[in-house]
This record gives structure tokens, sequence and C-alpha cells, in this order.
């Protein structure tokens, strides 16, 4: 099934159950999921909008053909955060694993993580381009693994307990931490 706003406009979808996304959501406004338990994408599910949040519990695997130009999610009762983005840059609004579980988002482009991404869990940032922080962004998580093409500067009130980093095509990579520990 597709759900398509022509000229714009949101697109809203409630469950009680799982939501599993088999084909498209398109529009250039906002796209809201809500599942009392997992959200999934599979076969031609793809999702393009403006500004995505989701909600869910046990996970989000969101691996389709998405453009995405901010993402805001809620995880409850385990399970991990995926998003895969085609698009050129994506914003990371405030991802939070409520109950631990991994995050990992990979994006063609630029990576702004302008809010709070948050799990007892590991986190996982791949960028075709660079990765910052703006804002209020920062990171709580056990590990932290990067990717970046240009750079990566990560200055926001980190607390990380272990770093690995991969940077290409030039650029810094700069991680500003507060733990009391960094390995």
């Amino acid at each position: 099934a597709k759900l398509i706003q022509q000229d714009g406009g949101d697109i809203e979808v409630v469950t009680a159950g799982a939501l599993n996304i088999t084909g498209a959501l398109e529009t250039a406004g906002n796209v809201e999921l809500e599942a009392a338990s997992t959200i999934s994408q599979m076969g031609a599910g793809r999702i393009v909008a403006n500004i995505l949040t989701t909600t869910s519990a046990g996970g989000q695997t969101l691996t389709g053909d998405n453009v995405i130009d901010i993402f805001e999610a809620l995880n409850t009762a385990g399970g991990a955060i995926v998003l895969v983005n085609t698009g050129d840059e994506l914003q990371i609004a405030e991802l939070i694993q409520q109950d631990g579980g991994d995050i990992d988002i990979v994006t063609a482009g630029a990576l702004n993580i302008a809010g709070s991404l948050e799990t007892t869990g590991n986190v996982a940032l791949e960028a075709g381009s660079t990765i910052s922080q703006t804002g209020v962004g920062r990171i709580l998580a056990n590990a932290l693994t990067t990717t970046s093409s240009g750079g990566q500067t990560l200055t926001g009130d980190n607390v990380i307990g272990i770093f690995e980093a991969l940077n290409t095509a030039g650029g810094a990579i700069v991680l500003m931490n507060t733990a009391d520990e960094l390995q």
C-alpha cells in the first residue's frame, strides 16, 4: 500500500500493533508513524518527507530508499532504531531509546545532530559527508562508532564510554566527552 500527498500535507499513521511499510509514504510535509509494536520496511517500502517522527515498542528498522530531512524517534521495550537515508543531508532532532537498544543511522550526505541521541546501548553513525553537532546536540551511549568523509565535529555535551572513528577525504575528527573515562 502507498500513501502519497501529491500537493504536500502531512501523513499520520497510528496502529495498535506492528507497522510494516511495503509501499511509498511520500509528502513534502511531515510523516508521523506510531506503533504499539515494531516499525519496519520491506520490499518497496520508502518514506519521503521533510520531518519523520516515529514512536515504537521493540524497535524500528527503516532501511528502504528513504529521503528524510529531519528525523525524530522514540523507542521503548528494546530493539534497535535503524534508519537509512538516501537524501543529501539529514538532521537528527532527537532519538531516544527509553529502555536501551542500539541506534544505527546511515545517510548518503551530511549528518547534523541538533538534539539528543540517548541509549544505554551503542550508536553507529555513517555519513557520506561530514558529521556535526549544533545547538543542544549530544550523544549519550555506551559506545559510539562513526564513519564520515570530510570530518567530524562532535562538540556537544557527549557522554560516551568507547569511541571509534573513521574519516576519509580530509577534515578533522573532534570529540568532546564529559564521561569519567573514554576508551
